[in-house]
């Protein structure tokens, strides 16, 4: 029984035992394992790769419109006009690129109405009133016939500075010594009228009291031409006047083709700000009154789709005239100075 008991204590003590025997006892390294330089130079070049990657990849899908070679190879047509910001120091000017400053002008009571002050009359050399001139003269000076008298505004998508640069080309063409007739043609958002502190009324006006262009167009009303800024006599302006309830049909109809002639007849230049052509069908109704056509890009903003879409959809209708005229450049990006 004995020697039973210790075979068996043989046996347990043989399966617990192990064959584990050190081959190399471990030792503190050198140097680093992996190597720091090694791991710095992957991680350059890693990045490296990553970023040339995402800016290609960036460029590749970014369609906002950034270079003036971009326009004029898409559309195969020069640029009237490049206009740079008016303020480019995080101002709200700097934000929406107006091409004017902002005032108050208090009535009798607390409230006031917001007046834009025309970028012309703040300073005869800046870069905004420089570039103004030569849109100027490029229109005056028209190549392919006699200078246009009636000029429509536009541009391909909201926000892209159409009622700013109508509200100082009609200015500067009134400091020129020419009669100059602004007229607001939004009559959905009514932008132009806001800058020139004409207030607006929801509803339709009575008859034969004085109103905008919706009202005339409705035949409530005769046109109220008032002149907006004192220092600026020959300049006349023609408010939106009440929201109407079908402004495209209203522009399509007999009576603003009287009124379009009858001003063409009584100014030297006739200036219409008209709703963005690719939201509403504004646009395309007075271009057919017009001699020729601003469509207004922003840079860095307006898409090349977007705007060779407007620029098709002006000058493939009965062979408009449509000059292309980009606003709100960096005075020191590389698209104003290759101009």
């Amino acid at each position: 029984t004995l020697y039973s008991h210790l075979k068996e204590a043989g046996v347990i003590e043989g399966l617990r035992s192990s064959n584990i025997s050190i081959v190399d006892a471990g030792r503190i390294p050198s140097k680093p394992v992996p190597d720091s330089l090694i791991c710095l130079g992957l991680s350059l070049i890693c990045g490296c790769f990553v970023g040339v990657s995402g800016a290609l990849f960036a460029d590749a899908t970014n369609e906002r419109i950034d270079g003036i070679t971009t326009i004029e190879n898409g559309l195969h047509t020069q640029i009237l006009a490049i206009l740079p910001m008016t303020h480019e120091d995080g101002s709200p000017g700097a934000l929406g690129g107006l091409a004017f400053k902002v005032r108050r002008r208090l009535t009798s009571g607390d409230q006031g109405t917001e007046i834009g002050r025309v970028a012309v009359l703040d300073g005869p050399n800046t870069a905004y009133v420089e570039a103004l001139r030569g849109l100027r003269t490029s229109l005056l000076l028209s190549r392919d016939g006699p200078a246009p008298k009636t000029i429509l505004i536009t541009s391909a998508a909201e926000q892209e500075g159409k009622s700013t640069l109508s509200l100082n080309l009609a200015a500067a063409l009134a400091l020129n010594g020419s009669r100059v007739l602004l007229v607001d043609g939004d009559m959905r958002s009514a932008g132009l009228s806001g800058y020139m502190g004409f207030e607006r009324k929801a509803t339709t006006l009575i008859e034969h009291e004085t109103s905008g262009l919706s009202d005339a167009l409705s035949g409530r009303g005769e046109p109220a031409i008032q002149t907006p800024f004192p220092e600026l006599p020959r300049l006349s302006a023609l408010p939106a006047g009440s929201v109407p309830t079908y402004p495209a049909e209203l522009l399509g109809s007999d009576r603003m083709d009287s009124l379009a002639k009858s001003w063409s007849a009584n100014y030297d230049f006739v200036l219409i700000d008209s709703p963005p052509i690719l939201a509403v069908a504004d646009a395309l109704i007075l271009a057919r009154l017009a001699d020729t056509t601003l469509l207004v890009a922003r840079h860095g903003q307006t898409t090349q789709k977007s705007l060779e879409r407007a620029y098709h959809t002006l000058h493939d209708s009965e062979d408009r005239k449509v000059g292309i005229v980009v606003n709100g450049v960096h005075r020191n990006s590389v698209s104003f100075n290759e101009f």
